[in-house]
């Protein structure tokens, strides 16, 4: 039986009875009572009622009637029909008549099947409809269970904005759900990513229909954030390719003599130089690396001894956790200043999660400290810092942004090898 079943057999037509594609053989009676052109409204009727799979009992009525629509009536019921212009009837007398007269024993369903072909029931047909689309979104509802990040988006997602066929649509979150289990990554290719997750480089080429989706959920991580597709993919630790992305860094603790003495002034690693450099291999347990998310503070520290300095520039690139994750390899410890505001507290509760650090002057005490020097709003959806539960509520209590520029003074001050 086709997704598209026929309703039949029963008066009550709740959808679960169905017939094949072959109408019933009509007989004469039927089709000179009942098959009239006079009944044709009351046929019209139950057909209708059988699509929406609706109960075949009641009454029905016509208002108004055509006299050979009361001179049929009147023929069928066996008396006079009352009423100047409507006439009505009830649909349990009419299904009785058929059987008990002799003209379908079958009833009042069976009977119109047989005078005009199966009903489609668009009530159950409906239903499957909505049960394939509930399937196809079945691998994200599992996928949000597993990564609670991604449940938000998982629940609220409609995938038939996006796809026409269930079948496809459940493919296309299949192969989704796939890549966003390995989300966030610590640095990593995109087509390295694709490959690794479906065995296809190509998978999520820009433009393809489970790019956009996989990116649709990246920005729902932080829905205030203006990020484009390049930025998304970067916030999540993928890089488009090995040259764009980059970190800037200052004073970092090198393997060899050769890049020590190339890092006496702050400069950019790519990703490619990270990817293909074994950078930090020795063994750097007890050297703290102090992280910025604005190159302000590493300007600022240009000029001094400085201590050893990563800028993130806002969310963080596949190249800054790709040395982040070779960072935390090698042994070292992570202090962590950003931006007080939400999307600052937003990108910093990623790093916490992922490495873990020591709050850099990030604190609540801290932002009560200097929050009199500044002015500006702080703006957007409150967020709680995972590092400080009292950083939040102090922020919603003041109101004030406070960016790490107005406090370069102190930032410097900590970062002076003495």
């Amino acid at each position: 039986m086709s997704l598209r079943n026929s309703c039949a057999a029963t008066n009550s037509c709740d959808g679960l009875t169905t017939v094949t594609d072959d109408p019933v053989p009509t007989n004469p009676r039927l089709r000179s009572t009942l098959g009239s052109p006079g009944m044709a409204w009351l046929v019209g009727r139950v057909r209708d009622r059988i699509a929406r799979g609706q109960p075949l009992t009641g009454k029905v009525a016509k208002n108004p009637a055509t006299v050979a629509e009361r001179e049929a009536l009147a023929r069928f019921i066996g008396r006079a029909v009352t009423g100047a212009n409507s006439i009505s009837v009830v649909l349990d007398d009419v299904d009785r008549l058929l059987r008990e007269n002799g003209i379908f024993t079958g009833g009042l369903a069976e009977a119109v099947i047989a005078l005009e072909g199966p009903v489609v029931n668009r009530q159950h047909e409906q239903r499957l409809v909505d049960d394939a689309w509930s399937a196809a979104h079945e691998p994200l509802r599992r996928l949000g269970e597993t990564v609670p990040p991604w449940r938000p988006w998982a629940e609220r997602i409609s995938l038939r904005r996006r796809v026409t066929d269930p079948v496809a649509a459940q493919l296309l979150a299949a192969r989704a759900a796939v890549v966003l289990s390995l989300l966030p990554a610590d640095g990593v290719l995109l087509a390295v990513l694709a490959n690794r997750s479906l065995h296809d480089s190509h998978a999520l080429d820009t433009g393809s229909a489970l790019a956009s989706l996989v990116l649709t959920a990246i920005r729902s991580l932080d829905p205030e954030a203006d990020l484009t597709p390049r930025s998304l993919w970067e916030s999540c630790g993928v890089a488009l390719d090995e040259l764009s992305s980059t970190v800037l860094v200052h004073a970092l603790p090198y393997s060899s003599r050769e890049q020590s003495q190339s890092s006496s002034l702050p400069h950019y690693l790519t990703f490619q130089q990270l990817d293909r450099l074994d950078l930090f291999a020795d063994d750097l347990t007890g050297i703290e690396v102090f992280v910025c998310e604005n190159p302000s503070v590493i300007a600022a520290a240009a000029d001094i001894r400085s201590r050893p300095l990563v800028c993130l520039r806002g969310q963080p690139s596949a190249a800054t956790m790709r040395l982040l994750t070779q960072l935390d390899g090698a042994g070292v410890t992570f202090r962590y200043h950003g931006d007080f505001d939400w999307g600052g507290i937003r990108i910093a509760n990623g790093l916490f999660r992922r490495f873990g650090f020591t709050p850099w002057r990030f604190e609540a005490k801290d932002y009560r400290r200097v929050v009199a020097d500044n002015t500006t709003p702080v703006l957007g959806t409150p967020v709680a810092a995972e590092w400080d539960p009292f950083l939040a509520d102090a922020m919603i209590e003041l109101g004030i942004k406070v960016e790490e520029e107005s406090v370069l003074a102190d930032l410097v001050r900590d970062l002076a090898m003495r």
